[in-house]
């Protein structure tokens, strides 16, 4: 490996299992080669190494139809309402 850090990259693939997926490879790629950069940029200039990670979110919610149709329709109902109460102070702000 060469002292910029650029010269290794690693990538597990379980080959046995069958279980590469290709979509996931582009957005892996952009991650990792941001996630070295950064790394070896903080190593140049302070001396630390960073470690770090990510992780996908879950593909399916945890809550129930009901709980996202109450916060979506409150939400619909809220945000309109702020905007229009904040207009005359953000119209006398103006003025001033």
């Amino acid at each position: 490996m060469r002292p910029d850090g650029i010269s290794k990259v690693e990538m597990n693939v379980d080959f046995v299992n069958a279980s590469f997926s290709p979509t996931f490879i582009i957005p892996e790629g952009f991650l990792n080669i941001m996630d070295m950069i950064t790394q070896v940029y903080i190593r140049q200039r302070t001396g630390l190494t960073v470690v770090s990670g990510y992780t996908y979110m879950p593909f399916m919610g945890s809550s129930s139809f009901f709980i996202e149709m109450l916060i979506n329709t409150v939400c619909t109902i809220i945000f309109p309402l702020s905007l229009s109460l904040l207009m005359p102070v953000f119209l006398y702000l103006i003025v001033l």
